[in-house]
């Protein structure tokens, strides 16, 4: 008969533990990312006043495209692909 002994079932305990532990993390660190990412990419009207569509010459004809920039968020687009390249680079080279 097998029989499972006390400190191998504490061991699995503790690795279910931390793995539980692990995945909460986890789930908060992408959960925290994806709220606050589209509330700090809010484009914001150009200095100046007015809406951003006027142009400078004063002729009051709207310029189209609106004054929204795009470096916030494909800064941010960048920088999460470099890091997500890097860990598989990393773990690609750690597996060899």
């Amino acid at each position: 008969m097998f029989m499972i002994s006390k400190s191998n079932f504490d061991t699995k305990e503790i690795n279910i533990q931390t793995t539980m532990k692990r995945q909460i993390y986890n789930f908060v660190v992408l959960f925290t990312i994806m709220v606050l990412c589209p509330v700090l990419s809010i484009a914001q009207p150009k200095p100046g006043g007015g809406n951003g569509n006027t142009p400078p010459d004063g002729s009051g004809t709207p310029i189209s495209g609106g004054g929204a920039p795009i470096d916030g968020g494909l800064s941010i687009l960048l920088t999460i692909s470099a890091l997500y390249g890097g860990n598989k680079v990393y773990q690609w080279t750690k597996n060899k």
